[in-house]
């Protein structure tokens, strides 16, 4: 008799109560059951047995943030160490960049926000609209986006933020990049070009631990 209770872990698939297959290289399976491997995005790789499609990297001469989308290098580049924007103001561009959370929770700051601790939350005040707002103080070309969520609850009040990414500081009147979800570490393709990146949401609170905006460059390649 099969017992159809087993089931495959992520990173292998197979019929329930049958055996189960790793997921080969460039492949990736969240979660347990019986559904196939995913393929990772074009242009990128992960080993085998992967559980998630971050695990999915860009190839050499391409860019963007694992998972995808993975943008090619132009020729005599090639793929440089991400740069976070969140943290790249000041004359040495080498400090947090200005936050603005309306409307605020007492004795909270909205410079947790991009902090680069998780020791520390970001919480608005109300539960109307949200506003969180970042200044890169410059014309920024954001890739990607990295959200820790709380650990220890309230996981669904990152759910459903918009973030978007241009120069009005009327955060309705910039490009929407993506809607964020409630996992605990999130990252998403979010393309866009400007000095602010704004996340917004109705009905219930902004709470988080940190947020990177990053953006993965392809650099020179210097010949001896």
């Amino acid at each position: 008799m099969i017992n159809t209770a087993c089931q495959c872990n992520a990173g292998y698939t197979g019929a329930n109560g049958n055996m189960c297959s790793q997921c080969s290289i460039n492949q990736y399976k969240a979660g347990l059951g019986s559904a196939s491997c995913s393929d990772c995005p074009s242009n990128s790789v992960s080993g085998a047995g992967s559980i998630t499609n971050t695990s999915c990297v860009c190839n050499a001469r391409w860019n963007g943030p694992n998972g995808g989308p993975h943008l090619a290098c132009a020729a005599g580049t090639y793929f440089g160490p991400a740069k976070n924007f969140a943290r790249t103001c000041g004359s040495a561009q080498d400090v947090a960049c200005p936050a603005t959370m309306t409307p605020l929770m007492n004795g909270n700051l909205a410079s947790y926000a991009n902090d680069a601790s998780l020791n520390s939350m970001v919480h608005s005040g109300g539960t109307d609209l949200s506003v969180l707002t970042l200044d890169f103080g410059r014309t920024r070309d954001v890739q990607y986006i990295r959200l820790y969520n709380r650990l220890d609850c309230c996981a669904s009040q990152a759910s459903v933020i918009k973030v978007r990414v241009g120069s009005d500081l009327n955060s309705g009147q910039n490009a929407l990049c993506t809607t964020l979800e409630s996992n605990n570490v999130q990252t998403f393709g979010c393309i866009g070009t400007g000095q602010y990146i704004h996340l917004t949401k109705n009905g219930d609170y902004i709470n988080f631990m940190e947020l990177e905006t990053r953006h993965s460059p392809c650099t020179s390649v210097h010949k001896t």
